[in-house]
């Protein structure tokens, strides 16, 4: 199981190393089609994300920082069940806490650290999975 963690921050790096160039995206792996182009995340915000746990070949195709919560689309090939298992066992091992709040409709889930919480919310389109994130950061206050 180490060696899934290991695969999904390697995966995680890679892909947003490929966002940092602007890559183009092939249209299939898009979850909207007015989406054209990967990512691109400066130097803060790839180690913001980068502590989050998404599946090794998922690639991150929206991103919107605000004030209050960061929006994050990841998509992916993995089964919903495969993604739960996923996100279960390699949030734990990485120091977040999890939480499932999932409904037989909506499949959400709730990853906390003392710093960051995060709502993660699985979404099936054709044969892609799409993990939904919205990530807070906890400021400390001075």
């Amino acid at each position: 199981m180490q060696y899934v963690g290991k695969a999904c921050i390697l995966a995680l790096t890679l892909s947003t190393t490929a966002c940092l160039k602007n890559q183009t995206m092939p249209s299939a792996q898009l979850s909207q089609p007015t989406t054209t182009n990967a990512v691109a995340l400066n130097e803060i915000e790839k180690l913001m994300l980068n502590e989050l746990p998404i599946p090794l070949g998922f690639h991150l195709t929206a991103y919107e920082p605000s004030t209050p919560m960061t929006y994050c689309r990841y998509q992916g090939k993995l089964s919903l069940e495969k993604i739960e298992t996923f996100l279960a066992t390699d949030a734990e091992r990485n120091g977040w806490s999890f939480n499932n709040l999932a409904t037989p409709h909506v499949k959400t889930y709730l990853i906390t650290k003392p710093s960051k919480t995060a709502i993660i919310t699985l979404e099936q389109k054709n044969s892609s999975s799409i993990l939904h994130v919205n990530l807070k950061t906890k400021r400390e206050r001075p």
